[in-house]
């Protein structure tokens, strides 16, 4: 997405993604592993989140995330890091818990 960006041939939504990465998704769960994500540590996440960003986020704002999150699980499965069984499922509106 980055190298997209940076050459001007993007949706702009990657830029939008490119920052949920950097400023929540690696902060707060950089450290498991991809396959080991399930809903507890999204719960954890969402938790966390509401902490960092000292409010509740908007809809929009966790599509976002939700987004960005469900790349980066396309990205493991196309490199073979998880399977299509092992992705939590998400909702738009937040994290199907």
């Amino acid at each position: 997405m980055e190298d997209l960006s940076a050459s001007g041939r993007n949706k702009a939504t990657y830029k939008t993604y490119i920052q949920a990465i950097n400023n929540y998704l690696i902060p707060l769960l950089g450290n498991h592993n991809v396959d080991k994500i399930d809903n507890a540590v999204l719960a954890k996440f969402e938790r966390e989140r509401l902490d960092v960003m000292g409010k509740v986020p908007s809809a929009s704002v966790i599509n976002n995330h939700n987004s960005a999150l469900n790349r980066v699980f396309d990205e493991a499965l196309e490199g073979g890091y998880m399977t299509k069984f092992q992705v939590p499922l998400l909702r738009n509106n937040g994290i199907n818990l």
